[in-house]
């Protein structure tokens, strides 16, 4: 029994359990998946872990969250040492064909681990609008610890902490070391 299992041919990613997972459900698990895979041809990995997560596993009466753990992301920096930040936990929480949201947790030079909220609508193709006219048209990421608690009356409580905010163009590029990283990943994964 387990509750953290590796997703095949991926080194970094993996569904974490609330409750133990016998063989019988891994049995299971299997087929659903590949059942899903024929079902649906056209859709991508994360499609197909998203329908997992969210519609076959409850079904089975099995809760999990999506993580892509410590994926390594060395970045330049400019004063004269060189600081490194990694994504240390990557959550999907909610995949959608165009919508995806979740959270990041990013060590940064100094060993300190930053919660980062995201969110992505992309697209299969790339477009004019998209970053660098790839898939994502808007991207959305908040370092929780620069939330300065602004009013909720506020529709700028809405960009209270935000450190990335791409909407078919630029409106905070991603700057320092926390931003960069998770930019990264987020670009890797949907762009």
């Amino acid at each position: 029994m387990n509750r953290l299992i590796k997703i095949s041919g991926s080194e970094n990613e993996f569904l974490v359990f609330d409750t133990d997972v016998t063989e019988p459900d891994m049995a299971r698990i299997y087929t659903e998946w590949k059942k899903a895979k024929e079902d649906h041809p056209t859709w991508d990995r994360y499609d197909l872990i998203g329908e997992l997560v969210e519609n076959i596993l409850p079904k089975m009466g099995l809760n999990a969250e999506y993580h892509y753990v410590d994926a390594e992301l060395s970045l330049p920096y400019s004063d004269e040492k060189k600081n490194t930040a990694r994504v240390k936990e990557f959550v999907v929480m909610n995949n959608h064909t165009n919508y995806t949201f979740g959270y990041a947790v990013v060590t940064d030079g100094n060993n300190v681990d930053h919660r980062c909220t995201w969110s992505t609508k992309h697209y299969a193709e790339g477009s004019e609008y998209g970053i660098d006219n790839g898939r994502i048209s808007k991207l959305f990421v908040v370092q929780e610890d620069k939330k300065t608690g602004i009013s909720s009356d506020s529709y700028l409580s809405l960009f209270d902490g935000c450190i990335l905010n791409y909407d078919r163009g630029w409106d905070i590029k991603p700057e320092g070391e926390i931003a960069n990283a998770i930019y990264r990943i987020l670009c890797e994964e949907y762009n």
